[in-house]
Protein backbone atom coordinates (compact mmCIF):
# COMPACT_ATOMS: atom_id res chain seq x y z
CA UNK A 1 0.00 0.00 0.00
CA UNK A 2 2.94 2.48 1.05
CA UNK A 3 4.20 1.79 -2.63
CA UNK A 4 0.90 2.54 -4.14
CA UNK A 5 0.61 5.62 -2.20
CA UNK A 6 3.99 6.97 -3.51
CA UNK A 7 3.54 5.99 -7.25
CA UNK A 8 0.09 7.91 -6.90
CA UNK A 9 1.99 11.15 -5.74
CA UNK A 10 4.07 11.01 -8.34
CA UNK A 11 1.29 10.92 -11.02
CA UNK A 12 -0.19 13.75 -9.04
CA UNK A 13 2.91 15.64 -9.61
CA UNK A 14 3.52 15.13 -13.35
CA UNK A 15 0.16 16.33 -15.58
CA UNK A 16 -1.21 13.71 -18.33
CA UNK A 17 0.59 11.12 -16.57
CA UNK A 18 -1.78 7.60 -17.23
CA UNK A 19 -0.90 4.22 -16.01
CA UNK A 20 -3.96 2.72 -18.53
CA UNK A 21 -2.91 5.06 -21.71
CA UNK A 22 0.20 4.85 -24.16
CA UNK A 23 2.02 7.85 -25.40
CA UNK A 24 1.08 9.32 -28.54
CA UNK A 25 2.87 8.23 -31.60
CA UNK A 26 4.75 11.08 -33.51
CA UNK A 27 3.58 11.85 -36.79
CA UNK A 28 3.81 10.15 -40.26
CA UNK A 29 6.95 11.23 -42.56
CA UNK A 30 6.21 12.85 -45.24
CA UNK A 31 8.56 11.53 -48.20
CA UNK A 32 9.29 14.74 -50.00
CA UNK A 33 9.34 13.73 -54.08
CA UNK A 34 12.98 13.29 -55.22
CA UNK A 35 14.33 15.63 -57.97
CA UNK A 36 14.61 14.68 -61.81
CA UNK A 37 17.97 14.71 -63.22
CA UNK A 38 18.80 18.01 -65.14
CA UNK A 39 18.03 16.63 -68.72
CA UNK A 40 14.77 14.89 -68.13
CA UNK A 41 12.30 15.84 -70.74
CA UNK A 42 8.92 13.77 -71.79
CA UNK A 43 5.80 14.30 -74.39
CA UNK A 44 2.36 13.22 -72.83
CA UNK A 45 -1.29 13.64 -74.01
CA UNK A 46 -2.29 17.65 -73.62
CA UNK A 47 -5.77 16.71 -72.08
CA UNK A 48 -4.78 18.10 -68.98
CA UNK A 49 -2.50 20.59 -69.63
CA UNK A 50 -4.51 23.48 -68.00
CA UNK A 51 -3.45 21.93 -64.39
CA UNK A 52 -0.40 22.87 -64.84
CA UNK A 53 -1.14 26.75 -65.48
CA UNK A 54 -0.15 27.50 -69.16
CA UNK A 55 -0.78 30.67 -70.63
CA UNK A 56 -2.55 30.82 -74.13
CA UNK A 57 -1.41 32.65 -76.86
CA UNK A 58 -3.92 35.02 -78.50
CA UNK A 59 -2.11 35.64 -81.40
CA UNK A 60 -3.15 33.40 -84.14
CA UNK A 61 0.43 33.77 -85.49
CA UNK A 62 2.19 32.41 -82.51
CA UNK A 63 3.36 29.18 -82.03
CA UNK A 64 3.38 27.96 -85.84
CA UNK A 65 5.68 26.27 -87.56
CA UNK A 66 5.47 24.79 -91.25
CA UNK A 67 7.36 22.66 -93.13
CA UNK A 68 7.13 20.09 -96.02
CA UNK A 69 6.14 17.31 -93.94
CA UNK A 70 5.20 18.97 -90.32
CA UNK A 71 2.64 21.08 -89.63
CA UNK A 72 2.51 22.67 -85.21
CA UNK A 73 1.08 24.97 -83.28
CA UNK A 74 2.40 25.48 -79.78
CA UNK A 75 -0.98 26.93 -78.19
CA UNK A 76 0.29 27.69 -74.72
CA UNK A 77 3.55 27.99 -72.64
CA UNK A 78 3.81 27.34 -68.54
CA UNK A 79 6.35 27.09 -65.98
CA UNK A 80 6.26 24.72 -62.49
CA UNK A 81 8.38 23.46 -60.12
CA UNK A 82 6.95 20.21 -59.27
CA UNK A 83 4.31 18.31 -60.61
CA UNK A 84 2.06 16.52 -57.82
CA UNK A 85 0.78 12.62 -58.04
CA UNK A 86 -2.73 13.21 -58.56
CA UNK A 87 -1.59 15.37 -61.96
CA UNK A 88 1.02 12.94 -62.70
CA UNK A 89 -1.25 10.32 -62.81
CA UNK A 90 -3.84 12.11 -65.11
CA UNK A 91 -0.81 13.20 -67.27
CA UNK A 92 0.25 9.57 -67.76
CA UNK A 93 3.56 10.07 -65.74
CA UNK A 94 5.05 7.18 -63.80
CA UNK A 95 5.44 9.07 -60.93
CA UNK A 96 5.07 12.57 -59.26
CA UNK A 97 8.35 14.74 -60.04
CA UNK A 98 10.23 17.62 -59.11
CA UNK A 99 12.97 19.99 -60.59
CA UNK A 100 16.04 20.20 -59.89
CA UNK A 101 16.93 22.89 -57.47
CA UNK A 102 17.97 26.23 -59.87
CA UNK A 103 15.50 25.07 -62.43
CA UNK A 104 12.31 24.35 -63.38
CA UNK A 105 9.61 22.53 -65.72
CA UNK A 106 8.85 24.41 -68.89
CA UNK A 107 5.39 23.16 -69.82
CA UNK A 108 4.35 23.67 -73.99
CA UNK A 109 1.27 22.80 -75.22
CA UNK A 110 0.93 22.10 -79.31
CA UNK A 111 -2.80 21.64 -80.52
CA UNK A 112 -3.87 19.02 -82.36
CA UNK A 113 -6.04 21.38 -84.70
CA UNK A 114 -3.83 24.10 -86.41
CA UNK A 115 -6.26 25.90 -88.04
CA UNK A 116 -3.89 26.58 -91.28
CA UNK A 117 -4.42 25.97 -94.49
CA UNK A 118 -2.88 27.18 -97.60
CA UNK A 119 -4.59 27.94 -101.26
CA UNK A 120 -2.99 25.31 -103.97
CA UNK A 121 -3.56 24.94 -107.52
CA UNK A 122 -5.59 21.70 -108.58
CA UNK A 123 -3.59 18.83 -108.00
CA UNK A 124 -1.31 21.07 -105.79
CA UNK A 125 0.10 19.76 -102.06
CA UNK A 126 -0.59 21.89 -98.75
CA UNK A 127 2.41 22.52 -96.87
CA UNK A 128 3.09 20.13 -94.07
CA UNK A 129 0.47 17.47 -95.77
CA UNK A 130 4.29 15.49 -97.53
CA UNK A 131 3.83 11.94 -96.13
CA UNK A 132 7.29 10.33 -94.03
CA UNK A 133 8.86 11.21 -90.74
CA UNK A 134 11.24 13.52 -93.34
CA UNK A 135 12.14 15.97 -90.57
CA UNK A 136 14.39 16.43 -87.27
CA UNK A 137 12.97 17.85 -83.78
CA UNK A 138 15.71 18.88 -81.54
CA UNK A 139 15.01 20.94 -77.75
CA UNK A 140 17.87 23.50 -77.11
CA UNK A 141 18.23 24.49 -73.28
CA UNK A 142 21.17 26.58 -73.21
CA UNK A 143 24.04 25.05 -74.43
CA UNK A 144 22.61 21.37 -74.34
CA UNK A 145 20.95 19.43 -77.15
CA UNK A 146 18.17 16.95 -76.78
CA UNK A 147 16.82 14.68 -79.61
CA UNK A 148 12.75 14.69 -79.91
CA UNK A 149 10.66 11.80 -81.76
CA UNK A 150 7.57 12.71 -80.58
CA UNK A 151 5.09 13.74 -83.12
CA UNK A 152 4.06 16.96 -81.56
CA UNK A 153 1.38 17.82 -84.26
CA UNK A 154 -0.64 14.81 -82.61
CA UNK A 155 -1.82 17.00 -79.59
CA UNK A 156 1.08 16.85 -77.10
CA UNK A 157 2.20 18.55 -74.17
CA UNK A 158 6.10 18.95 -73.98
CA UNK A 159 7.90 19.05 -70.11
CA UNK A 160 11.62 20.04 -70.22
CA UNK A 161 13.49 21.09 -67.82
CA UNK A 162 15.38 23.99 -67.59
CA UNK A 163 17.63 26.10 -65.38
CA UNK A 164 15.35 29.15 -64.29
CA UNK A 165 15.01 31.56 -67.18
CA UNK A 166 17.39 29.84 -69.52
CA UNK A 167 16.53 30.03 -72.81
CA UNK A 168 14.61 27.09 -74.70
CA UNK A 169 14.27 26.53 -78.32
CA UNK A 170 12.14 23.50 -80.61
CA UNK A 171 14.65 23.39 -83.43
CA UNK A 172 13.25 21.40 -86.71
CA UNK A 173 15.15 20.45 -89.49
CA UNK A 174 13.30 19.66 -93.03
CA UNK A 175 14.14 19.04 -96.44
CA UNK A 176 17.73 21.06 -95.39
CA UNK A 177 15.91 24.05 -93.89
CA UNK A 178 15.81 25.05 -90.08
CA UNK A 179 13.48 26.61 -88.15
CA UNK A 180 13.37 27.73 -84.39
CA UNK A 181 10.78 28.03 -81.64
CA UNK A 182 11.01 30.19 -78.93
CA UNK A 183 9.14 27.81 -76.09
CA UNK A 184 9.08 30.56 -73.91
CA UNK A 185 7.39 32.93 -76.02
CA UNK A 186 5.92 31.13 -78.87
CA UNK A 187 7.75 33.05 -81.77
CA UNK A 188 9.55 32.29 -84.57
CA UNK A 189 13.47 33.52 -84.70
CA UNK A 190 14.49 35.31 -87.71
CA UNK A 191 15.90 32.51 -88.88
CA UNK A 192 12.80 30.57 -89.52
CA UNK A 193 11.93 31.66 -92.52
CA UNK A 194 9.58 34.01 -91.44
CA UNK A 195 10.75 36.54 -93.91
CA UNK A 196 7.85 35.80 -95.83
CA UNK A 197 6.26 33.49 -94.20
CA UNK A 198 2.91 31.58 -94.97
CA UNK A 199 -0.27 33.64 -94.13
CA UNK A 200 1.56 36.66 -95.21
CA UNK A 201 -1.65 38.55 -97.05
CA UNK A 202 -0.91 39.77 -100.49
CA UNK A 203 -4.00 40.32 -101.84
CA UNK A 204 -5.96 43.08 -103.41
CA UNK A 205 -7.85 46.01 -101.73
CA UNK A 206 -11.67 45.04 -102.11
CA UNK A 207 -13.82 47.94 -104.01
CA UNK A 208 -15.90 49.19 -101.09
CA UNK A 209 -19.16 49.12 -103.59
CA UNK A 210 -21.07 46.10 -102.40
CA UNK A 211 -22.31 45.26 -106.10
CA UNK A 212 -18.08 45.69 -106.53
CA UNK A 213 -18.59 47.02 -110.11
CA UNK A 214 -14.61 47.88 -110.09
CA UNK A 215 -14.42 44.16 -110.61
CA UNK A 216 -16.93 43.84 -113.28
CA UNK A 217 -16.96 43.81 -117.24
CA UNK A 218 -19.47 43.50 -119.76
CA UNK A 219 -19.04 41.95 -123.19
CA UNK A 220 -21.75 40.81 -126.33
CA UNK A 221 -21.14 37.43 -128.10
CA UNK A 222 -20.81 36.81 -131.10
CA UNK A 223 -24.28 35.54 -131.16
CA UNK A 224 -25.66 38.64 -129.51
CA UNK A 225 -25.90 37.54 -125.70
CA UNK A 226 -25.24 40.23 -123.15
CA UNK A 227 -22.73 38.62 -120.76
CA UNK A 228 -21.48 40.14 -117.33
CA UNK A 229 -18.80 39.08 -115.56
CA UNK A 230 -17.44 39.64 -112.21
CA UNK A 231 -14.75 38.52 -109.82
CA UNK A 232 -16.70 37.38 -106.70
CA UNK A 233 -13.69 37.24 -104.50
CA UNK A 234 -10.12 37.72 -104.78
CA UNK A 235 -7.14 37.03 -102.90
CA UNK A 236 -3.05 36.18 -102.87
CA UNK A 237 -1.00 35.23 -100.68
CA UNK A 238 3.54 35.09 -101.01
CA UNK A 239 4.55 31.67 -99.53
CA UNK A 240 8.11 29.79 -99.69
CA UNK A 241 6.40 26.74 -100.73
CA UNK A 242 6.60 25.33 -104.34
CA UNK A 243 3.01 24.43 -105.41
CA UNK A 244 3.71 20.88 -104.66
CA UNK A 245 4.19 21.44 -100.91
CA UNK A 246 8.33 21.45 -101.03
CA UNK A 247 10.44 24.34 -100.39
CA UNK A 248 11.30 26.74 -102.89
CA UNK A 249 14.70 25.45 -103.88
CA UNK A 250 16.06 28.97 -104.55
CA UNK A 251 16.16 31.52 -101.80
CA UNK A 252 16.22 34.20 -104.43
CA UNK A 253 12.38 33.27 -105.41
CA UNK A 254 9.09 32.77 -103.62
CA UNK A 255 5.59 31.46 -104.84
CA UNK A 256 2.87 33.82 -105.24
CA UNK A 257 -0.73 32.52 -105.02
CA UNK A 258 -3.64 33.91 -106.80
CA UNK A 259 -6.82 32.85 -106.07
CA UNK A 260 -10.17 33.78 -107.93
CA UNK A 261 -14.01 33.33 -108.18
CA UNK A 262 -15.29 34.50 -111.12
CA UNK A 263 -19.00 34.33 -112.28
CA UNK A 264 -21.02 35.46 -115.38
CA UNK A 265 -24.99 36.07 -115.81
CA UNK A 266 -26.28 36.37 -119.57
CA UNK A 267 -29.52 38.14 -120.46
CA UNK A 268 -32.17 35.86 -120.56
CA UNK A 269 -30.56 32.62 -120.81
CA UNK A 270 -27.59 30.95 -118.55
CA UNK A 271 -24.17 31.36 -119.48
CA UNK A 272 -20.74 29.55 -118.58
CA UNK A 273 -17.06 30.67 -119.20
CA UNK A 274 -13.72 28.50 -119.94
CA UNK A 275 -10.76 30.71 -118.39
CA UNK A 276 -6.92 29.80 -118.88
CA UNK A 277 -3.79 30.48 -117.17
CA UNK A 278 -1.36 32.82 -118.42
CA UNK A 279 -4.09 33.89 -121.42
CA UNK A 280 -6.88 35.10 -119.42
CA UNK A 281 -5.81 34.79 -115.67
CA UNK A 282 -2.21 36.14 -115.37
CA UNK A 283 0.53 38.11 -113.43
CA UNK A 284 2.31 41.54 -113.73
CA UNK A 285 5.35 42.26 -111.32
CA UNK A 286 6.83 45.85 -110.81
CA UNK A 287 9.49 45.17 -112.79
CA UNK A 288 7.17 44.37 -115.82
CA UNK A 289 7.82 40.37 -116.04
CA UNK A 290 5.35 38.18 -115.99
CA UNK A 291 5.87 34.89 -114.43
CA UNK A 292 3.96 31.60 -115.48
CA UNK A 293 1.19 30.42 -113.80
CA UNK A 294 0.91 27.17 -112.50
CA UNK A 295 -2.61 25.82 -112.45
CA UNK A 296 -5.70 24.66 -114.78
CA UNK A 297 -8.47 26.16 -116.60
CA UNK A 298 -11.54 26.67 -115.14
CA UNK A 299 -15.41 27.30 -115.93
CA UNK A 300 -17.21 30.29 -114.56
CA UNK A 301 -20.43 29.83 -111.86
CA UNK A 302 -23.90 31.00 -112.34
CA UNK A 303 -24.03 34.57 -110.88
CA UNK A 304 -27.30 33.37 -108.89
CA UNK A 305 -25.15 30.48 -106.92
CA UNK A 306 -23.66 33.71 -105.03
CA UNK A 307 -22.12 30.92 -101.96
CA UNK A 308 -20.94 28.52 -104.33
CA UNK A 309 -17.30 27.17 -104.31
CA UNK A 310 -17.67 26.36 -108.11
CA UNK A 311 -16.04 29.11 -110.35
CA UNK A 312 -12.87 29.59 -108.28
CA UNK A 313 -9.33 28.56 -109.19
CA UNK A 314 -5.76 29.20 -107.65
CA UNK A 315 -2.72 30.22 -109.65
CA UNK A 316 0.98 30.08 -108.71
CA UNK A 317 3.65 32.48 -109.77
CA UNK A 318 7.19 32.17 -109.01
CA UNK A 319 8.55 35.73 -107.89
CA UNK A 320 11.60 37.08 -106.68
CA UNK A 321 11.65 36.85 -103.06
CA UNK A 322 12.03 40.76 -102.82
CA UNK A 323 8.72 40.89 -104.15
CA UNK A 324 6.34 43.78 -102.61
CA UNK A 325 3.96 44.12 -105.23
CA UNK A 326 2.47 43.16 -108.36
CA UNK A 327 -0.58 43.35 -110.27
CA UNK A 328 -3.13 40.21 -111.01
CA UNK A 329 -5.02 40.87 -114.50
CA UNK A 330 -8.25 38.83 -114.93
CA UNK A 331 -9.41 39.09 -118.75
CA UNK A 332 -12.51 37.63 -118.47
CA UNK A 333 -13.06 36.87 -122.07
CA UNK A 334 -12.63 32.97 -122.51
CA UNK A 335 -14.84 31.13 -124.72
CA UNK A 336 -18.40 30.94 -123.80
CA UNK A 337 -21.22 28.47 -123.50
CA UNK A 338 -24.83 29.66 -123.91
CA UNK A 339 -28.25 27.67 -122.68
CA UNK A 340 -31.03 29.27 -123.98
CA UNK A 341 -33.99 26.54 -123.57
CA UNK A 342 -33.11 22.81 -124.69
CA UNK A 343 -30.55 24.89 -127.04
CA UNK A 344 -26.65 25.30 -125.63
CA UNK A 345 -24.42 26.67 -128.20
CA UNK A 346 -20.81 27.54 -127.58
CA UNK A 347 -19.97 31.94 -129.04
CA UNK A 348 -17.20 33.76 -129.15
CA UNK A 349 -16.60 37.38 -128.70
CA UNK A 350 -18.76 40.32 -131.15
CA UNK A 351 -17.26 43.02 -128.08
CA UNK A 352 -15.36 41.03 -125.62
CA UNK A 353 -14.98 42.03 -121.96
CA UNK A 354 -11.88 44.69 -121.00
CA UNK A 355 -9.33 42.96 -118.47
CA UNK A 356 -9.87 43.58 -114.65
CA UNK A 357 -6.67 44.66 -112.77
CA UNK A 358 -6.06 43.67 -109.76
CA UNK A 359 -3.77 45.09 -107.84
CA UNK A 360 -1.43 43.52 -105.17
CA UNK A 361 0.68 44.54 -102.44
CA UNK A 362 2.57 43.47 -99.25
CA UNK A 363 0.34 43.98 -95.83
Amino acid sequence: MGAVAALSAVCLAISSCSLLEAPPAPPPKVESIPPVQTDYSTVTGNEHAKRLGGRYFTDADRGLLVGPHFLIRQQSIGTVTEIGQKTANLLGLDEPIRAPEGHEFVVADFSKYVGYDHDVPAKGRQPGSLPGSKYEQTILVGESKRRLYANLAEGKLLIVTAPLKSRVLLRMTDSGRTQYLDLRTGLRRKDAVSGYYPGRDFGPTRPEDATRKAWRRTGLTSANVSVAATIRDARAELSPFRPDGTWERSGKYAWLYVTVQVTAACEHAKCSMVLSPGKHIRVRTKSGATPKAVGSSFRTVDLLKVGSTKGTATYAYRVPRSTRSATAIVSPSGPVTVKAGNKVKKTGWRVAPKPIALPLSWR
